[in-house]
C-alpha cells in the first residue's frame, strides 16, 4: 500500500505540472459581478468553483466506473487522460481513503488511479523517445524545429513532452561546460515548442507566458502596449482586458502552490 501510494503521489505531481494553468474543459465561468466586498466575492467564488469541480471530479470517476466494469478503462483513461489533472487525482485519492479496506469501492478505485498512473507514465516514456530521436538529428537545427512542428501537429509534443524537455536541461545544465551545447540546442527547442504553444492559447496566456519570459525591464512597457482597462473602448481586438490578465495570473499562482505543496515527495529521476 505504502508503495502504490508513493507511486500515486509521485504521478500526482506529474500531472500538477503538465495540467495546463490555462485551460479547463470542465469549468463553467461564474459571473458574481463586482462589488468592493472582495473577500465576500472570492469565498463564494471559491465554493461555487469546489462545488462545480466536485460534480465534475464525479462525472469523471463515474465514467471511469462504467468503463472499468465493461473492461475498456483502459480506452476511457486514455481519451480523458488530459483532464485529471492534480485536483482530480486529489479527488480521487480522498475517495480511496473513504473505503474500507478490501472493500469492492476501493479495489475499483485503486484500479482507476493504477491505469491513469500507467497512462501517464507511458506518456512520458513516449515523450523521451521522442526527444531522443529529435536530438538524434543535431546539430541540424532545422530539422530538429521541423521534426518539433510535426510533433506539435500530431499532439505529441504535449505538456508531457515538456516535462521531459525541461528535466533534460536542467540535467545538462548540472552537467557541467562540456554540456554547454547540449543546453543551447534544448533550450532552443524549448523556446520553439513555446511559440508554437503560444499560437494556440488565450491572448491573456499568450500575453502572461511573454511576460514570465522576457526580462523584468520590458514588462512594464509590454504591459502598457498589449493591456487595456475594462473601461477602455479599444476595436483592437488583440489587445488583453486587464481582468482577464489577472485571472491568468491567479489560475497560474493556484497550480504553482499546488506543485509546492508536494514538492518534496517529487522524484527528479523519474525520466532520465
Amino acid at each position: 500500500k505504502n508503495q502504490f501510494h508513493a507511486k500515486f503521489l509521485c504521478i500526482i505531481l506529474f500531472a500538477s505540472i503538465v495540467s495546463p494553468f490555462m485551460t479547463n474543459l470542465f469549468k463553467r465561468q461564474v459571473d458574481l459581478g463586482r462589488t468592493s466586498y472582495l473577500t465576500d466575492i472570492k469565498s463564494a467564488q471559491s465554493n461555487i468553483v469546489e462545488d462545480e469541480n466536485s460534480a465534475v471530479y464525479s462525472a469523471l470517476v463515474s465514467q471511469f466506473k462504467t468503463a472499468h466494469s465493461n473492461n475498456k478503462l483502459n480506452q476511457s483513461v486514455e481519451e480523458s487522460l488530459d483532464l485529471c489533472d492534480y485536483n482530480f487525482l486529489m479527488f480521487l485519492n480522498e475517495k480511496i481513503g473513504s473505503f474500507e479496506d478490501e472493500s469492492e469501492e476501493k479495489k475499483e478505485h485503486l484500479a482507476i488511479a493504477e491505469q491513469i498512473n500507467k497512462a501517464m507514465q507511458a506518456r512520458l516514456i513516449r515523450a523521451d523517445t521522442n526527444l531522443r530521436d529529435i536530438f538524434s538529428m543535431a546539430p541540424d537545427l532545422k530539422k530538429m524545429e521541423s521534426k518539433l512542428s510535426n510533433l506539435f501537429r500530431i499532439g505529441q509534443a504535449d505538456t508531457a513532452f515538456l516535462v521531459t524537455l525541461n528535466m533534460n536541461i536542467a540535467k545538462a545544465k548540472e552537467s557541467g561546460p562540456e554540456a554547454d551545447d547540449a543546453v543551447k540546442i534544448l533550450t532552443h527547442l524549448n523556446t520553439k515548442l513555446m511559440e508554437l504553444e503560444d499560437q494556440r492559447a488565450p491572448k491573456e496566456v499568450r500575453l502572461l507566458r511573454k511576460l514570465l519570459r522576457c526580462d523584468k525591464s520590458s514588462r512594464k512597457q509590454m504591459i502598457r502596449n498589449e493591456v487595456i482597462n475594462d473601461s477602455d473602448n479599444s476595436e483592437n481586438d488583440q489587445m488583453v482586458p486587464k481582468a482577464d490578465l489577472i485571472d491568468a495570473i491567479n489560475e497560474l499562482m493556484k497550480q504553482a502552490s499546488q506543485v509546492q505543496k508536494i514538492s518534496p515527495a517529487y522524484d527528479s529521476d523519474i525520466t532520465e
